[in-house]
């Protein structure tokens, strides 16, 4: 409704040690063809959901997402942003 690119399932070229894997990582959302979109359906966010959502961004040289979780009584958020040459930052 307002008018937000987005891709759903799209494939994010994935990268390790500089190259570029040939399977890529289907983003849940891919949104502003910038932005990881996860969604989650789980009673709270556990660290390993933080270190998933990471773990694209580092692998896919993006530098921000967010983590959307619809299992709990209301609806959780984060938003993770990534800094290439420095280690991860996660915001509230």
């Amino acid at each position: 409704m307002r008018g937000i690119p987005f891709l759903r399932g799209h494939p994010v070229p994935v990268y390790y040690k500089g190259e570029q894997l040939s399977t890529p990582y289907r983003a849940d959302f891919l949104c502003f063809d910038e932005l990881i979109v996860e969604l989650k359906a789980l009673s709270a966010f556990s660290g390993g959901d933080e270190a998933q959502v990471l773990h694209y961004l580092k692998a896919t040289k993006l530098t921000r997402s967010l983590l959307l979780n619809f299992g709990a009584p209301s609806l959780q958020y984060k938003r993770l942003v990534s800094n290439l040459r420095e280690s991860a930052i996660i915001c509230g």
